[in-house]
Formats: structure tokens, sequence, C-alpha cells
């Protein structure tokens, strides 16, 4: 199942949600100013889940890409 991530819109930036650590303390969101937002999928081995729908990830602004 694809559930489309929040991106809001607003004058001069875009709000994304993020689950890199810091933004565990703005409640899960980050303003990103002309960067935008991006999602980073991992790869799952077959042998871990090879059923599973759920994909592991990270989420957030472009400008915080750089932090692990």
């Amino acid at each position: 199942m694809y559930l489309p991530l929040p991106i809001v819109a607003y004058g001069n930036y875009v709000t994304c949600f993020c689950n890199l650590p810091s933004c565990v303390t703005t409640g899960y969101m980050c303003k990103s100013i002309g960067g935008g937002c991006f999602s980073d999928l991992l790869d799952q081995p077959a042998a871990t889940a090879p059923h599973s729908s759920v994909y592991r990830g990270r989420h957030g602004c472009l400008e915080l890409l750089s932090e692990k």
C-alpha cells in the first residue's frame, strides 16, 4: 500500500514529514526553503521479509540529507 507523505506548501517554504534524529523535537516535521522533501527507501533482504509490504526509509528536507 502506498501512503503519500504529508507535504504542506506555505509562502516561501515547504513543510515535510521527517524521521531523522534532528526532527524528533520538531514533531517529526521540517521546513525546507527552496529544497523540498526527500524519501530514501532502504532495500530489504528477501530472506528477512519475503512477503512484507512495509518499507523502511529516511524522510525529511533536502537540507538535512547529509545527516546519517
